[in-house]
Order: structure tokens, then C-alpha cells, then sequence
């Protein structure tokens, strides 16, 4: 992935597009300081209470299988008890694990954040050896160039951090892509950005762009993934469709201000 000339960045239609397209704010004072506090508690609340329900819920299991191994010797009616407590255990925890997977895929984003709940710990800017930190459990591959971790997440499959190799190895981009057995239809993610960051500019029928926090952008050109990056700095591959938005839009510049006034 490289970054677009900043002159397309700088381009007066692209500057007003982007400016446009991102609208939505959190202007109201009474829900940045008393409402959006409590939500964020009850959201991380509701995922940590999930999370100990499905530890209990495992360490139960295991030791009914400890005690079912152990009643192999004894009469049939209390192997019996022992499976249907079992059995009770593993319908339990099958629906707390699959409650917390629908909770994670119906928040995956919060607070205007580009950023993924549970995906902020390493952001746009930092260092990518923060990854192998922040991640311990993920499993890496590491390239020339770019990290890319698989992570434990009902939506999410695969996290890629692409940084510079200078200094301290600063990250530029960052591509989440979805897990392609998610079936939530095309239009599920393009969804949810929206409902966080408001429509976006349109440069072509799948490529799109959101102007987001910290001098950040949303790039999507696919249904199951999207890079975040700085403004101006698309992916690879952007420049054409980008060169023909621009086109098209000082085209039309023209041909308004050619037409003879009344």
C-alpha cells in the first residue's frame, strides 16, 4: 500500500466532498458527559459478564467430565446424573458463547471511533512492535513491510498493520478484514460505518471514504473489509478510481460555470 500524492489530498473538491460526507458528531454535552459514559459502561459490563458467565461455565464442564471419568466405576444411575448435568453445562455455555458473538457482531463500533471495539489497542501512528504486546494470544505473520494477525472475533478474521520501515517503525494503514463464512449479507459493514460516521464520499460504486477522528480515513472498496488510515492516503490501487472522481467533478465545475446566467 502506498499513499496517493498529497496534491490529490490538497485538491479543493476532494477536500469539500470529504468535509461533507462526514457529518455526524457527538455535539450534545448532556450525552458526551452523562449518557455516552453509561452506555460505554453498560457495553463493556455486558461483555465482561458475558465473559465470566462462559470462564464459569468451562470450569464447570471440566470437572463434570473429571467426576463423570470418575464415576465410570460406580452404578449407571449416577453416570447418568453426572451426563445429564453435563449435557445441561454444554447447552448453557453453547448459548452464553453464542449470545456474546451476536453482542460483539451487533457493536462493532462505538463513540464515532473508526476503530473496532476491542481492535483500538494498537492505533494509526504507533509503533508496530506495540502489536506483538497488545496481542499476545494472536497469531502473527510477520512481513516486510506489514503484521498480520489472526484474531478471535465473531466478524473479524484477520487484522493487517502496515507501518514504515524507519525510526520506530510507525504504523500507516491498518486492514480488517471480515470472516468470509460471516453471513450477514454485502451490506452489513458498509452499514455499520455509516451509522458511526455518516454517509460517505461515493468516489466510485464500491469505493468509498469517511472522514473520521484524528485526521483519519475509512477506505472501502469491499464488502467484508476496510483500511484505516490518514486523510489523503488511500490504499493501493485508489489513484484511478480517485483521478476519475476528480475528473468527473471538475467536468461538472465546468460546465455550470460555462452556463450563460438568466
Amino acid at each position: 500500500m502506498t499513499p496517493l500524492s498529497k496534491s490529490w489530498h490538497e485538491h479543493p473538491v476532494y477536500v469539500a466532498a470529504v468535509a461533507v460526507a462526514g457529518t455526524i458528531g457527538l455535539s450534545v454535552l448532556l450525552y458526551k458527559e452523562v449518557l455516552l459514559p453509561a452506555q460505554m459502561a453498560a457495553r463493556d459490563f455486558k461483555i465482561e459478564e458475558l465473559r465470566r458467565g462462559i470462564d464459569l461455565l468451562t470450569n464447570q464442564k471440566f470437572d463434570l467430565e473429571q467426576q463423570l471419568r470418575q464415576a465410570g466405576t460406580l452404578n449407571s444411575a449416577t453416570t447418568k446424573k453426572f451426563e445429564e448435568k453435563l449435557n445441561q453445562v454444554n447447552s448453557e455455555l453453547i448459548k452464553t458463547t453464542t449470545t456474546l458473538n451476536e453482542y460483539k457482531i451487533g457493536n462493532l463500533f462505538f463513540n464515532g471511533s473508526p476503530y473496532p471495539i476491542e481492535f483500538g489497542k494498537v492505533k494509526v501512528g504507533q509503533s508496530i512492535h506495540l502489536v506483538s504486546q497488545k496481542y499476545p494470544d494472536a497469531q502473527l505473520e510477520k512481513m516486510d513491510g506489514y503484521w498480520s494477525a489472526k484474531v478471535e472475533h465473531p466478524y473479524f478474521s484477520n487484522v493487517a498493520f502496515y507501518f514504515f520501515e524507519k525510526d520506530d517503525n510507525p504504523i500507516y494503514q491498518i486492514r480488517y478484514s471480515a470472516r468470509y463464512s460471516t453471513d450477514v449479507g454485502p451490506d452489513f459493514l458498509q452499514n455499520h460505518i455509516e451509522l458511526i460516521l455518516g454517509d460517505p464520499l461515493a468516489v466510485s460504486e464500491r469505493h468509498f471514504i469517511w472522514s473520521a477522528q484524528q485526521n483519519l480515513a475509512i477506505y472501502k472498496d469491499e464488502d467484508h473489509a476496510f483500511v484505516l488510515g490518514k486523510q489523503g492516503q488511500p490504499p493501493g490501487g485508489w489513484e484511478r478510481p480517485l483521478i476519475r472522481f476528480l475528473e468527473k467533478q471538475n467536468t461538472r465545475t465546468s460546465e455550470i460555470n460555462q452556463k450563460p446566467q438568466q
